[in-house]
């Protein structure tokens, strides 16, 4: 199963995009719950982006497939059931998910669709 960029980084100084601009990057359900990707591309990213928050400011994706509801409701449900969820979208990954785990699976993602292999 396909997958494209649903998010774009938050870093205002990422580099890592089309043209040396912010990078659009694919990224899932539970990672908009636990993981740098909520926000960024990449740690660097992430550690860019955290440091310009303020400390009131909650981390919010930059997601181009979700309207803001469905945003607030990722962000409220249980994690347990975004995961189960994420899974579920995921199957075609089950083997890897159950071998590198998420993370290990959306890299892989990232990079088919970095090489232009993801389809």
């Amino acid at each position: 199963m396909g997958r494209e960029p649903n998010h774009i980084c938050m870093n205002m100084a990422c580099h890592r995009g089309e043209n040396g601009g912010r990078k659009r990057y694919y990224a899932c359900d539970a990672c908009d719950r636990k993981s740098f990707r909520v926000v960024a591309c990449c740690p660097e990213c992430y550690a860019a982006v955290m440091k310009a928050m303020k400390p009131h400011e909650k981390i919010r994706p930059s997601r181009t497939d979700k309207t803001e509801a469905e945003i607030d409701e990722i962000m409220t449900k249980p994690i347990e059931e975004i995961e189960a969820k994420t899974r579920e979208e995921l199957s075609d990954y089950s083997k890897e998910l159950d071998t590198i785990g998420l993370d290990g699976v959306i890299e892989i993602i990232n990079h088919k669709i970095d090489s232009g292999t993801e389809q």
